[in-house]
């Protein structure tokens, strides 16, 4: 399935893990992505480290993915850089040479590199860091995509922005979440300058627009496109015309989907996701997804 778009070229969907079950079975996330309209999932290392439990390498859950007619998008990549204080996050536990080399045996394109609170690095030294990240992605054919995040040591649009120009890097870009850019500092005029090509790829999702910085804690509780405060027509009106709008799909981390099933949230993320394309003029007629009929 392929959204028509105005004078662009269709999307290429995600089915994000944050949206689906994030810490939940692989085989269903990917049953489920076969089923969509889906041509990219997401896999974190710990999702590689349940397979291996389950006695399959990530060499093989590539394989598995690939046959089902997806590409794997590994997401997040941490520890790329020090820190000060320890990360919280779980993702986290797994270091970074493990983590780069399931996304290297699994046959990851894209990784995003996800930065921590409390770098012990001046933005120099982030964007040496990054710099460093992409070659050695590059040596498996994949991209990096930086996601700033308002908590982290990557805070806003600018920051990374600044990071990605300074690395300097073919293989190096941006990952822009919705929540992210609009709960730090929401720079409409540098996000319409950009380099579209450098975007690789979108997240949506929506929620409270607060003065103050979103939280890691508020970020796990999101709401669906057009059920939030965003202005989503906005961010996707300035977004199109640059040629940002690629590859994307809806992360809406929340646990009302924890308690669905990885089908039900997928269908019911994927449809806000084309309502608000739609109320942003980016589409034409009306757009089902597959499990609706199911």
């Amino acid at each position: 399935m392929t959204v028509e778009r105005i004078d662009r070229n269709p999307v290429s969907w995600i089915l994000w893990a944050g949206t689906a079950d994030f810490f939940g079975d692989l085989e269903t996330r990917v049953e489920v992505a076969a089923d969509g309209p889906y041509e990219w999932v997401s896999l974190s290392a710990l999702d590689l480290a349940t397979e291996s439990e389950r006695g399959l390498s990530p060499a093989q859950v590539g394989d598995r993915i690939r046959t089902a007619g997806l590409r794997i998008i590994f997401d997040p990549l941490m520890g790329w850089h020090p820190t000060l204080v320890p990360p919280v996050s779980p993702f986290a536990a797994i270091g970074l040479e493990d983590s780069l080399r399931g996304a290297a045996e699994v046959g990851a394109e894209l990784v995003s590199v996800v930065p921590n609170p409390h770098s012990a690095l001046d933005q120099t030294g982030m964007a040496a860091a990054f710099r460093d990240v992409g070659d050695r992605v590059a040596a498996f054919g994949a991209e990096a995509q930086l996601e700033f995040m308002p908590w982290s040591s990557v805070p806003d649009l600018r920051t990374g922005w600044d990071i990605v120009e300074q690395a300097d890097r073919a293989n190096g870009g941006l990952l822009i979440d919705a929540w992210h850019f609009f709960r730090s500092d929401p720079d409409f005029e540098l996000l319409a300058s950009i380099d579209g090509d450098r975007v690789l790829s979108v997240q949506l999702d929506d929620g409270a627009l607060l003065d103050t910085p979103g939280t890691r804690n508020e970020s796990m509780d999101r709401a669906l496109p057009a059920e939030g405060e965003f202005d989503l027509d906005r961010f996707l009106r300035t977004l199109d015309p640059i040629g940002a709008l690629r590859r994307i799909g809806a992360e809406v981390i929340t646990p009302v989907h924890r308690a669905m099933p990885v089908a039900e949230a997928a269908a019911r993320s994927h449809r806000s996701v084309l309502a608000a394309m739609a109320s942003a003029g980016l589409t034409t007629g009306s757009q089902r997804h597959p499990l609706d009929s199911r």
